[in-house]
């Protein structure tokens, strides 16, 4: 009896632990972030929790401004152009719609609108151009004659475009290697909420001159002026539901920059924490807020928890959380544990926020 107790026991440490890493690892490593493996024991107990191997980064608070160069043009309405004959509406009936990104013109990359004039421009014949859009990650291809403009003799498609987007908000994190984190949340065109992707984009040190008071049904904002716009003190290489992503050009002494342990998304619960961020001037401050919701993701997911703004100072200048403090770190138990993404627009003392791990994956 003794010899097949200790056979099962053996067969069973064998199952536990000899098992390939590869069938129990969660999540896979990029270029920016190292893993310890995670391990799940035959009876659900976890035998090595995953965690950074480099868990320190330098959180911030400090507003900045940014501009971003499309990859592509966002269409944010469909015109008519006034030719010789009357007004003409080239793109008429090719189900094209505010929002749609342009790509390409005849398979060449399209970046500005000075593409597009340069393009349909090049030559002198009433030709078809092939344009070519995405919608809701979906492309499609529209064959367009454009139509001549009676005030100057060019070549227009009817198009209002968008190609580039500015505004301010609020630096996350800046990595050891200088990898930055900011904003928490993709940057859209104010006009059709479609996401720009980046061509190239820049971030400038910002200073916050006042605020709106967030209300009830309408969210307030901060107002701030960039400080010395002739020099980026980041590159954006990337815009996405996480945030604006690139390397930091400026140094610790450039903004506010605090080094801090980074807790792991089952480390984060309900409770007292505060958010760093800048309401005034160039300096950030401790707001003191309570997570009151954790939700568990084993995907990335923009809304990772929701917090309650305490902090009578924050709640008396701003009513809480307002636009420009998305961003805005999330710290507990001296730990970085997220970022401010959204405002609840109905009560703007409660916003969501997003795991640091899911940032300092991008």
């Amino acid at each position: 009896m003794k010899k097949l107790v200790f056979a099962l026991f053996a067969i069973l440490f064998s199952l536990q632990f000899v098992a390939p890493a590869k069938d129990f690892c969660f999540g896979a490593p990029n270029e920016d972030t190292n893993f310890n493996e995670f391990f799940v024991g035959l009876f659900g107990e976890e035998i090595s929790r995953k965690a950074y191997k480099n868990e320190y980064v330098f959180v911030s608070g400090s507003p900045l401004g940014f501009n971003l160069q499309g990859d592509g043009v966002v269409v944010v309405a469909v015109g008519d152009v006034e030719s010789e004959t009357g007004k003409v509406m080239p793109c008429d009936g090719q189900d094209i719609l505010p929002g749609d990104l342009l790509i390409s013109i005849n398979d060449k990359r399209i970046t500005c609108s000075l593409d597009i004039e340069r393009i349909i421009n090049e030559t002198t014949t009433d030709e078809s151009f092939e344009l070519a859009f995405i919608r809701n990650k979906k492309k499609s291809v529209k064959h367009i004659v454009p139509a001549v403009d009676n005030r100057n003799g060019k070549k227009r498609l009817g198009l209002w475009i968008r190609d580039s987007l500015a505004g301010i908000g609020t630096l996350s994190f800046v990595t050891e290697n200088g990898r930055f984190g900011a904003l928490g949340h993709t940057v859209c065109d104010s006009d059709t909420g479609t996401s720009l992707p980046v061509s190239f984009g820049n971030l400038y040190a910002c200073g916050i001159v006042g605020a709106v008071k967030g209300q009830k049904g309408a969210a307030g904002e901060l107002r701030g002026v960039v400080v010395k716009s002739d020099k980026a003190i980041g590159k954006v290489s990337k815009n996405n539901e996480f945030g604006l992503f690139g390397q930091y050009l400026g140094g610790h002494d450039t903004l506010y920059l605090e080094k801090m342990s980074v807790a792991s998304r089952e480390e984060v619960h309900p409770g007292k924490a505060y958010i760093l961020s800048t309401i005034e001037g160039c300096e950030p401050k401790k707001f003191s807020i309570e997570i009151i919701k954790v939700n568990t993701q084993a995907s990335q997911k923009s809304k990772s928890l929701v917090f309650r703004v305490i902090d009578s100072e924050l709640l008396n200048k701003t009513g809480g959380i307002v636009q420009g403090m998305s961003g805005s770190p999330i710290v507990q138990d001296g730990k970085f544990v997220g970022a401010v993404t959204h405002v609840f627009v109905s009560d703007p003392s409660k916003g969501y926020g997003v795991y640091a791990e899911w940032m300092l994956e991008q």
